[in-house]
């Protein structure tokens, strides 16, 4: 029951973050980097919720879809659309890609090792850097 509060409460935290930071609004670039910012500010939750395959299963067992899933999907398409991301990955690999990254951010600003703005500055950079369009 215990367990159960804190999974809905760290939910709660991350979508509030998540809407908060407008993904759906601007341009494809500064949604995607306003979306690392707000899943770093809830960085301990993200750990939580996604770092202990039991509780990964208890979300996604709890019935319903994921808003922010749909939502974040749309943002990589529409980053693909206008040439931001690249065409040749779809856009599950690239929100993997993304989840990885942020988590390694997470994990970096937990363990001490960057400051959250630091962590924020770095996941971007490998996010642009890493998954960017190719030029022709």
């Amino acid at each position: 029951m215990l367990l159960s509060a804190v999974v809905e409460d760290s939910l709660h935290r991350l979508d509030e973050s998540l809407k908060e930071a407008r993904i759906g609004q601007g341009p494809p670039l500064q949604g995607l980097r306003r979306l690392v910012v707000a899943m770093l500010d809830v960085g301990d939750h993200m750990l939580f919720l996604y770092g202990d395959p039991r509780i990964t299963q208890a979300v996604a067992t709890r019935g319903g879809p994921d808003p922010a899933a749909g939502e974040i999907g749309r943002l990589i398409g529409r980053g693909q659309a206008e040439g931001l991301l690249d065409m040749e990955v779809g856009v599950e690999w690239i929100e993997h890609v993304l989840w990885a990254h942020v988590c390694a951010g997470c994990m970096a600003v937990s363990g001490g090792t960057l400051p959250r703005h630091g962590a924020s500055a770095w996941v971007i950079h490998t996010l642009e850097t890493g998954i960017g369009a190719r030029a022709t």
